[in-house]
């Protein structure tokens, strides 16, 4: 099954330059199909470019648990919100 770059970044939820950046890579190059103008990977191309984006989703989520056990306070995220907007306006 052929997949459009469009339909990969809606179901995979990154950007469509995203998924350009990564066909630029020399393994994918030969799962590319263009037809009347358009881009689409087959599927072996497909499961090269969700083992290529696994690794920075992976980062993501644990900068986010590393977030959480920093035990910040929603004062404390108000204050500086607040703080913030008050130097932009500055």
């Amino acid at each position: 099954m052929l997949n459009s770059i469009n339909e990969i970044s809606i179901s995979l939820g990154v950007s469509k330059m995203t998924i350009y950046r990564k066909l630029k890579v020399k393994e994918l190059k030969s799962h590319i199909i263009i037809k009347q103008g358009i881009q689409y990977i087959d599927d072996n191309g497909l499961t090269m470019l969700i083992k290529m984006l696994k690794p920075s989703r992976e980062n993501v989520k644990c900068d986010v648990k590393e977030e959480h056990t920093n035990n910040i306070t929603n004062d404390e995220i108000a204050t500086d919100k607040e703080d913030f907007i008050s130097s932009l306006k500055s």
